[in-house]
């Protein structure tokens, strides 16, 4: 049996990838597979589709669907904008106006730090904030400082 199969002619199988067109189902917002077979003709061409057909009659060329152009970056163009006006437009103005607060110190202002240590200014240089607490007079970074404080303390 072995020796009658190795007397045969071997046949060449190729293997031939298959590709399915794709569809965009707007209804399920899915790819699918389209299913329409198409006719070929003797010479191996596809033959042309009768015009009742799904995909077949006079203009239906294979123009692509244009979404290009302003339209596609419209989306990100609103989202940068938003964005803008949530989170960078008003952390601009807070820090501009810690900037001005920081740059308003005058040595008896009463300041609390970023640490909650409260005091008043004894002294001040070019970056260096000293407070007085009344018993003990310390060093800060002007930047340590988180804002002037009204009131008794």
């Amino acid at each position: 049996m072995n020796a009658s199969l190795a007397n045969l002619p071997s046949a060449s199988i190729e293997a031939t990838p298959l590709l399915l067109p794709l569809e965009f189902d707007a209804a399920t917002t899915a790819l699918v597979a389209t299913t329409t077979l198409v006719p070929v003709q003797g010479d191996g061409k596809p033959a042309p589709l009768p015009s009742g057909a799904p995909g077949g009659g006079a203009g239906t060329g294979a123009a692509p669907a244009g979404g290009g152009g302003l339209g596609g970056f419209l989306p990100f163009l609103v989202i940068g904008v938003v964005f803008w006006f949530l989170i960078i437009g008003p952390e601009r103005k807070n820090k501009k106006k810690r900037e001005e607060m920081l740059s308003n110190l005058k040595k008896g202002d009463k300041v609390m730090t970023n640490g909650g240590l409260y005091g008043k200014i004894a002294e001040l240089r070019e970056n260096i904030v000293v407070l007085d607490t009344g018993d003990v007079r310390l060093k800060f970074a002007r930047a340590a400082i988180q804002g002037t404080v009204d009131g008794d303390d």
